[in-house]
């Protein structure tokens, strides 16, 4: 399959728009966005201790960038694209109908290296870890849950599309993951400190 063919079929089955156009779409939005606004603050004022200051300031940036991103994600519905291009890959390349073993294959994959980039970064990072290791463990396990969505993998969307107190799982994932985190960047702000504490980043 040329390049033109493979554009044309992702441009058959996805299309650039709003994709959460219900009230719970727009409002986890506005809660991505609110928690990436926190985490900002969080990395321009802390309080940090000087000795992690820089490399406590990078785990808040870069949290407070992935939240933007997935808040973008959210409206944009852009893991569709990659969705319906790796779909056009399988049909091009002829492995379509064995994509269930490659997706098992891709989801064991992002679980092992789950669990062995996580606490690779809590040890390299054991020093800035202390205080924000909640933050690093909620951000870790929404970035995965998003991805395994992502893979839309029939047994996995069967789990995730299961009611629970007539609540979708995946929504009670997304909402309880998006709750750690702005509580615990909430609490971060509200640590008490003095002014010379934050101008030294202490």
């Amino acid at each position: 399959m040329t390049l033109q063919l493979y554009t044309t079929c992702i441009a058959q089955a996805w299309a650039p728009g709003f994709g959460d156009r219900d009230t719970y779409g727009y409002v986890m939005t506005v809660v991505y966005l609110v928690a990436a606004l926190l985490a900002v603050t969080v990395a321009v004022r802390g309080p940090f201790r000087s000795a992690s200051l820089r490399a406590e300031r990078w785990i808040w940036g870069i949290g407070a960038t992935v939240l933007v991103a997935l808040a973008i994600n959210k409206q944009l519905d852009l893991q569709s694209m990659f969705v319906a291009a790796a779909r056009c890959v399988a049909m091009g390349d002829g492995w379509y109908e064995t994509r269930r073993t490659y997706q098992t294959e891709v989801i064991l994959g992002l679980v092992i290296a789950a669990a062995v980039i996580v606490p690779t970064l809590i040890f390299l990072l054991r020093r800035a870890i202390r205080g924000n290791l909640t933050f690093v463990l909620a951000m870790s396990g929404l970035v995965v849950f998003v991805l395994l969505r992502a893979i839309s993998f029939h047994n996995l969307d069967v789990v995730f599309g299961t009611n629970v107190l007539s609540v979708r799982l995946h929504r009670l994932i997304e909402v309880a993951a998006l709750t750690a985190i702005i509580i615990v960047t909430a609490t971060r702000l509200a640590r008490p400190g003095s002014d010379a504490d934050r101008d030294t980043g202490r």
